[in-house]
């Protein structure tokens, strides 16, 4: 008989994204936007809001340390100089360790369901960003967020005005990539999105 499948903390969520990932996720902007996606997939809310880099959510960001603090996930910390003199970037890598693949494993047999959205949506996103390009993920974001908050649908040509109001800025080619990428992973209805100068 097979057991019931108990519902996903956030920290699991995050987990399992590693997992789908190849086991390690390259950037803190990267897990948050493949965290946004799969939180959309899963239907749950993973209590993403408008930040600068598009949607974000302290409780990814909570999950992630804990995860960290637990020795499921390796964080490595590497310091990017500023090629112009600015102060240096920090780039984090999450890697899953062999306790965070005992726990996906039991994830996986008692969460089948939840385990094939999230695989399905890291590989959905994989096979239209292969190296899980930071700028056009954080892109497709801000997209989804404004056209899934109008009522009626956007235009594509009104997406970089409204961008604009939440502190973002993106141009017309960026709206065509993500809108493309939006499309291949089936989250956009037919109505949502109208193309420029329809």
């Amino acid at each position: 008989m097979e057991r019931a499948a108990r519902p996903l903390t956030t920290r699991d969520t995050v987990l399992l994204i590693t997992h789908a990932a190849g086991d390690s996720v390259a950037g803190r902007t990267v897990m948050q936007k493949l965290a946004y996606f799969c939180g959309l997939g899963l239907n749950v809310g993973l209590g993403h809001r408008p930040h600068f880099y598009g949607p974000y959510s302290s409780k990814i960001e909570d999950a992630v340390a804990n995860a960290v603090l637990a020795g499921e996930l390796r964080e490595t910390v590497e310091r990017m100089p500023h090629w112009q003199g600015g102060p240096d970037v920090l780039k984090y890598t999450y890697d899953l360790t062999e306790a965070g693949k005992q726990r996906v494993d039991g994830l996986i047999e008692h969460n089948a369901q939840a385990w094939d959205r999230v695989r399905d949506g890291v590989l959905g996103i994989r096979a239209v960003l292969p190296e899980l390009d930071q700028k056009t993920l954080s892109s497709a974001a801000k997209t989804y967020l404004i056209i899934s908050e109008s009522d009626e649908g956007v235009a594509e040509e009104e997406i970089p005005e409204l961008a604009k109001r939440l502190g973002w800025d993106l141009d017309a080619e960026q709206v065509r990539k993500t809108i493309e990428l939006l499309e291949r992973l089936n989250l956009l209805a037919d109505d949502e999105a109208v193309p420029a100068g329809a």
